[in-house]
């Protein structure tokens, strides 16, 4: 068994959309080729950011992150409203690591969920005001055989086994189970050490990967949504709640 393999953006896009329902996808190239346009979307406090950047392809991949999330917020806000929001509307502030502060109007939210990813090819956001969502794009990197003591048990790792034909497979499964519990780590805005610790896989149905979260006091299940193209795995989790 193995994950389907998808054959177009467009086919992507789709079957993402089966799970999530606002996001956006980008090839990092189209950023490279509209950075004056994209540019005119940050606020002057995220200007300062990107220009902190020395690398330009990490200029590349926060830009467009930015910009793309702020697409899928907009849509949020401005659905079924009349507030007529723009992009430099909205600021999004460094805070805690991984975490960090949405202002719009100079006004912090902190109900209105989104997540941004990206991974040298493929920037990847989402946004929703009713649930808790996290995104992860990872490529598919066989070097992850060499981590996984830190971030699966062998409990897991015979979940997987149990699911794969060729060594190849293997590889596309360890990097689905990295994306899934870093989806999670944005959910719960938890250190990513502690989260490989307490989130367990269980089972996999099709391209669905069954977590299950034990905390000290409670346990909840939880299930990641895995799609591979182009040799990524691109994840999500959505929550109704917190854990």
């Amino acid at each position: 068994m193995s994950f389907d393999t998808i054959k177009s953006f467009e086919e992507l896009h789709g079957n993402i959309g089966s799970c999530l329902g606002n996001f956006e996808i980008c090839n990092i190239r189209f950023v490279r080729d509209n950075v004056g346009s994209l540019l005119k979307k940050l606020t002057k406090h995220e200007k300062k950011l990107y220009e902190h950047y020395l690398r330009e392809e990490k200029k590349y991949e926060f830009l467009g992150g930015r910009v793309l999330v702020k697409q899928c917020l907009l849509r949020a806000f401005n659905k079924d409203k009349d507030l007529n929001l723009g992009f430099l509307d909205i600021d999004i502030k460094r805070e805690k690591p991984g975490n960090p502060g949405l202002y719009v109007g100079h006004k912090k939210l902190d109900n209105v969920h989104f997540s941004i990813s990206h991974k040298k090819d493929y920037i990847f956001c989402a946004a929703d005001p009713d649930s808790v969502i996290g995104v992860d794009v990872e490529k598919v990197d066989e070097k992850l055989e060499k981590l996984k003591s830190y971030f699966m048990s062998p409990e897991e790792e015979s979940v997987i086994a149990g699911h794969v034909e060729i060594k190849v497979m293997l590889f596309q499964y360890y990097t689905g189970l990295w994306a899934s519990k870093e989806c999670v780590v944005k959910c719960l805005k938890k250190n990513l050490w502690e989260v490989f610790r307490k989130v367990r896989l269980t089972g996999i149905v099709e391209n669905k990967f069954l977590l299950k979260y034990i905390s000290d006091t409670s346990e909840r299940d939880i299930s990641s949504n895995n799609f591979l193209y182009d040799g990524y795995i691109f994840s999500v989790v959505s929550l109704s709640q917190k854990l």
